[in-house]
């Protein structure tokens, strides 16, 4: 029965969509190992650790626009599947975590790997579904799955593992597969009890009690899903406001008209357009902006009017709808309203007289002008790293941004030229852990330059992520190239915290970490080394100047 058993799940994730699987191999989950090992149903990636093979289906997964599964077998394996979870919980990403387990009796007995791993992954699965051979749940739970969040499914089994008959070829009745494929799903959309700030009203209705408060508002669009950037492109240039573009929006090198519209000089002068009133009310696209001013909202302008149009219906904010200052609504709602999406934003069109508007893109790009002699004047801080390294990347290259510094210096300081760059971030939770092995799952073919921009901190956290690089050249015939920005510990908390063990201070290189994995390596001094190579992939390290980078930030608090 546990050979069949793990042929049912086989089965049902084919139908789900499922076509490539993150496989960790281990004694519990052999029923699935073998089949798999047999089989040329998946295209399988082979892991030894559980929580980069997960980061590594997440990106996978964003990048195929599919569902990609993880497998691991028992114990404190399962529990290293979470951080992924949390994060494609937060970035809608359709995760499925299979998990062997121990039979159901060993449960609270503290018997060898053998933990509670039903309800693991409390929240952050859609659905979570408990098998064993003696008693099945029913597989049909998952044709109401929405394929917009992570999925767990638990197969316990028993002793012997390996209990029926094993054949090399196709395992799977394709003919069932493709019928459960093509059966009726339910409505694909979040539960709106996953955020208490859902919208109850419709959208043309939230936009209209918007625009009442507010009627010079500006526009920060957050990370966007693959396939909602021009969408949302259009509606910006529609309501015409000044627009505060993140890089995983993807919309830094959009249109013309919306590239008029962009704001250049990051927060600063924003916060004291606010506090003047020029700026009065915030109107928000996709994920959580990663700005300090976003924070800012919950005490210091807590009274400003937030329209989000959110991944999830996340508001992003604490503050709750009492106040008629604070609403979020599901960003899949715009396209499924009636009248059309652009229609109905069409009553935010006039929210901002065109003189005014140009008035204050005109301070924005003074501002922006004197940031740059700024930098230009500091050549060896991580600030002009940062803007070089964005120089050296091709034009239709995928990015992949670490979070903490990485992601927020390319905001504020990367080129925004004609460039056609997909950029990537694991903006949900927001974390720093899984980021390597998020990255190589975003990699694209031969033909793609694929880029990651890291801090030090959070390469260390992922040492163990480079492990399937050469399954993916192998495959792929891509190549990877890896910048880690090692200013020697978190310099993000060094304006937040007086004392240094916020910091996490060392005194490591990454010259050993390529050699381990066969790479190439450089350490970064001159801008011109910052070339890729044209067949291999590499480690390129940058050792910016910190007295100089601390030097920028005084006179940016100074007011330049």
């Amino acid at each position: 029965m546990n050979v069949e058993v793990a042929r049912q799940c086989l089965e049902h994730l084919f139908a789900l969509g499922v076509r490539e699987l993150c496989l960790c191999p281990g004694s519990r989950n052999a029923p699935l190992v073998e089949l798999l090992s047999r089989s040329s149903d998946f295209h399988l990636w082979t892991f030894f650790e559980e929580r980069s093979a997960a980061f590594f289906a997440l990106g996978r997964s964003q990048v195929l626009r599919q569902p990609v599964a993880v497998i691991t077998t028992s114990g404190t394996a399962a529990a290293e599947l979470l951080p992924a979870a949390i994060e494609a919980h937060y970035l809608r990403v359709p995760l499925v975590l299979v998990t062997a387990d121990r039979p159901k009796s060993y449960r609270g007995q503290g018997a060898p790997q053998s933990i509670e791993q039903v309800g693991l992954f409390s929240t952050y699965v859609e659905s979570s579904l408990d098998c064993s051979p003696e008693d099945l749940t029913p597989w049909s739970e998952l044709s109401s799955w929405s394929v917009q969040r992570p999925i767990h499914i638990n197969l316990c089994f028993d002793e012997p593992l390996i209990d029926g008959p094993l054949m090399d070829g196709s395992l799977l009745d394709l003919e069932l597969c493709l019928k459960e494929a093509q059966a009726p799903k339910k409505a694909r959309d979040f539960s709106p009890s996953l955020s208490t700030q859902s919208g109850t009203g419709s959208v043309a209705e939230s936009l209209r009690a918007f625009a009442q408060r507010s009627q010079r508002p500006l526009v920060i669009v957050g990370g966007l899903p693959l396939g909602y950037a021009e969408r949302v492109a259009e509606l910006l240039i529609a309501v015409g406001a000044p627009c505060l573009l993140e890089a995983p929006s993807g919309l830094r090198q959009g249109p013309e008209e919306l590239r008029r519209l962009q704001w250049t000089s990051g927060e600063s002068l924003l916060r004291e357009l606010i506090r003047q009133g020029e700026i009065d009310g915030i109107l928000r696209f996709g994920g959580v902006p990663s700005l300090r001013l976003w924070r800012d909202l919950e005490k210091e302008f807590r009274s400003l009017p937030v329209l989000s149009f959110a991944l999830g219906g996340f508001s992003g904010l604490s503050r709750q709808r009492p106040s008629s200052s604070t609403e979020s609504v599901h960003l899949e709602r715009l396209w499924g309203a009636e009248p059309s999406a652009l229609e109905t934003v069409q009553v935010l069109s006039n929210c901002w007289p065109g003189s005014q508007r140009q008035a204050l893109l005109d301070r924005d790009r003074d501002r922006r002008r004197q940031l740059d002699q700024l930098v230009d004047g500091e050549p060896e801080s991580e600030w002009a790293w940062v803007r070089r390294i964005s120089e050296s990347i091709g034009p239709k290259a995928h990015v992949f941004l670490g979070n903490s510094l990485p992601v927020r210096e390319w905001d504020n300081w990367a080129s925004v030229g004609p460039r056609q760059w997909r950029i990537h971030a694991n903006r949900g939770a927001n974390g720093i852990d899984g980021l390597v092995s998020s990255f190589l799952g975003l990699i694209q073919g031969s033909d793609e330059e694929n880029w990651a921009l890291l801090g030090d901190l959070s390469a260390l956290y992922d040492l163990a992520g480079l492990w399937p690089l050469g399954q993916i050249q192998a495959r792929l015939q891509a190549r990877a190239q890896l910048v880690i920005l090692n200013n020697q510990g978190g310099q993000i908390f060094r304006g937040l915290y007086g004392h240094p063990i916020y910091q996490n201070r060392h005194q490591l290189g990454f010259r050993s970490w390529a050699e381990m994995w066969g790479l190439e390596y450089r350490l970064l001094t001159q801008p011109q080394e910052l070339k890729a190579l044209d067949s291999v992939s590499m480690i390129f390290e940058v050792r910016p100047d910190n007295q100089a980078t601390e030097r920028l930030e005084r006179a940016l608090k100074k007011g330049l």
